[in-house]
C-alpha cells in the first residue's frame, strides 16, 4: 500500500526494495507489526503429571528473622 502511494506522484527506481528497507527501519513499524514472543516451557516434573489425593505431596519454606541495623547518621 505504501508503494502504490508513492507511484501515485514518483516512481523510484527499485522502490519495492527501498520501501521494505525504511519500513524496517521505522521504529513505529517496527512496534505496530512486532510479533508477541512466548516463552519456551520446561517439561513439568512427573510429580505435577500424576493425579494425587489432596496434601499428599506437601512443601514447606523456612526463614528466620531478617536482623537489621539501626545507623544514625
Amino acid at each position: 500500500m505504501t508503494l502504490s502511494l508513492i507511484r501515485q506522484h514518483y516512481w523510484i527506481p527499485d522502490g519495492r526494495s527501498t520501501v521494505r528497507r525504511e519500513i524496517k527501519r521505522c521504529i513505529e513499524c517496527c512496534r505496530f507489526n512486532s510479533k508477541p514472543s512466548y516463552p519456551k516451557m520446561g517439561d513439568l516434573p512427573k510429580q505435577r503429571i500424576t493425579q494425587t489425593r489432596p496434601f499428599e505431596i506437601v512443601g514447606i519454606d523456612f526463614a528466620r528473622p531478617i536482623l537489621t541495623q539501626c545507623q544514625h547518621l
